[in-house]
Order: structure tokens, then C-alpha cells, then sequence
């Protein structure tokens, strides 16, 4: 009985981590505040002040997550968006993301 038990527990200690897994790796996406920070960044960057500037709150209002409907596709690219070096591959991760 022992037995079955620690392999029970095992099993479910298993499956937790594997759910852990799942979230943080496809469905856990950043907030709409980091991935604007990295776009102004980028902005200024490549266009100056003047491009960081235009892009402001209304970065954030147009990144919130979709208020149904599955998740991965948002996740993805806001994870594209935040990783991005380029305003080429910014605008890359948001054609990819429609």
C-alpha cells in the first residue's frame, strides 16, 4: 500500500510540474508595460526621442490581452515584441501575431 502510494504521489508531483511547465513556457506572456518599454527603447534607438515619444499610454491600451479565446498566439508575441532588437522585427512579431 506503501508503495502505490509514493507512486500516486509521484504521478500527481509529476503532473504539477509538468503544469508549471506548461504555463510559464506558452501561456505566461509579459505585461503590456515591459513589452512598451522595449519598443520605446528600440524606437529611440533607431528614430530618436521624437519616435520613442509617439509611442506612449496608447502602447499599452492597444497590447491588452484578448478577453477570450486561447492565449498562446498573444503570449507568443508579446514574448516576439519584448525580444526584439529591431523595429523591423517588431513590426515582424505583430504581422506574425494577426
Amino acid at each position: 500500500m506503501k508503495t502505490l502510494l509514493k507512486v500516486v504521489a509521484g504521478f500527481v508531483g509529476l503532473l504539477l510540474v509538468g503544469a508549471a511547465t506548461l504555463y510559464i513556457g506558452w501561456f505566461r506572456h509579459p505585461s503590456p508595460e515591459e513589452v512598451c518599454e522595449n519598443v520605446q527603447a528600440v524606437a529611440r534607438k533607431e528614430g530618436g526621442d521624437a519616435a520613442a515619444k509617439a509611442i506612449d499610454q496608447k502602447c499599452v491600451s492597444d497590447l491588452q490581452p484578448p478577453s477570450h479565446g486561447t492565449t498562446v498566439p498573444y503570449a507568443t508575441r508579446m514574448k516576439c515584441m519584448k525580444n526584439a532588437k529591431s523595429l523591423a522585427e517588431i513590426q515582424a512579431c505583430e504581422r506574425k501575431g494577426t
